[in-house]
């Protein structure tokens, strides 16, 4: 398990939590019942971990250091198709504003 796979698992604490790799470089944490604060926070504390771990990143031209950026969506009233679309978008504009950071879809679904 890679550093960062052990960092995101760590960072959930409830037994229905879930946190797996599903691409190359990204991965996913699922938070049943959770709120946009709860999911917030939950994404600090993996930023902030892997912050501690400073593990060097040569290849960045954002940090010299491993970062994440995180996309957070809220499941409604949709389809899981729709619902994995905008928690991609939700990623590009945590990217688009300077990586290293979350940012939470609170728009309507797609």
């Amino acid at each position: 398990m890679t550093a960062l796979a052990k960092i995101l698992t760590a960072s959930v604490s409830r037994s229905a939590d879930l946190a797996a790799r599903i691409g190359g470089e990204e991965f996913a944490i699922l938070l049943p019942d959770t709120d946009m604060a709860g999911a917030m926070a939950v994404a600090d504390r993996a930023r902030n971990m892997l912050h501690e771990l400073g593990i060097p990143h040569a290849d960045s031209s954002v940090a010299s250091c491993l970062t994440i950026s995180v996309g957070i969506a809220i499941a409604g009233d949709e389809t899981i198709d729709a619902f994995i679309i905008r928690a991609d978008q939700a990623l590009y504009q945590a990217k688009n504003a300077g990586r290293d950071r979350a940012f939470c879809d609170l728009g309507k679904p797609v």
